[in-house]
């Protein structure tokens, strides 16, 4: 998944015709670094290959260039309308390839019953919003930064996790942290502060 800031900041250049600055590409990478640190983990201390990858490659060159085509179209239409036709794109491609997966229809389907339908709601009305957020910093700003910022979410993860420990929060779904994931959770929070300061933006 974290390869989609990669593929955008790779392919910008002839997309739209986006020209960073060399130490912007250095701050995507640190951004990268950090981003991979957070969400590496593995079983008795082994890391393997998810067999999800080819299915995580292929939404990661789908993300990237649903990113890249929301900011043509942005450069040619209002926001508003540039939204709401980008947004039902998306649906429709959702909702074809989940009919072309039974066992991810089952999932669905699974997922409302009883009162979890109440919290895949509010996922979902929180991700619209999320989704409206990045494309109109997209819309506004370089689509390569906008994306490698997105990159930051396995960091955030991991961040929300332990302040929902410190609280006591699903403590019995909660495995106790590591030295060593302690060690690269603050590697990754380091390369992350350092990729965001070289970013023109965040000026």
């Amino acid at each position: 998944w974290n390869l989609s800031p990669v593929l955008v900041a790779a392919t910008a250049w002839f997309v739209v015709d986006e020209r960073l600055l060399p130490r912007e590409y250095i701050a995507i990478a640190l951004l990268m670094v950090s981003a991979l640190l957070a969400a590496r983990h593995g079983v008795a201390g082994v890391s393997r290959w998810s067999r999800a990858l080819p299915l995580m490659v292929l939404a990661s060159v789908m993300y990237a260039a649903e990113v890249l085509i929301g900011k043509s179209l942005y450069a040619r239409v209002p926001f508003v309308v540039g939204f709401g036709w980008s947004s039902a794109a998306v649906f429709t491609t959702a909702c074809t390839l989940l009919l072309a997966s039974p066992q991810a229809l089952r999932g669905i389907r699974a997922a409302f019953q009883g009162r979890m339908k109440f919290v895949v709601a509010v996922n979902e009305g929180f991700d619209l919003a999320a989704v409206a957020a990045r494309d109109r910093a997209v819309s506004l700003g370089p689509v390569s930064l906008v994306n490698a910022i997105g990159g930051l979410q396995p960091l955030a993860i991991v961040a929300f996790v332990a302040l929902a420990s410190v609280f006591g929060i699903g403590q019995k779904h909660l495995r106790p942290l590591t030295r060593a994931m302690r060690s690269r959770i603050l590697l990754a929070t380091v390369a992350a502060v350092l990729g965001l300061g070289l970013l023109r933006s965040v000026e």
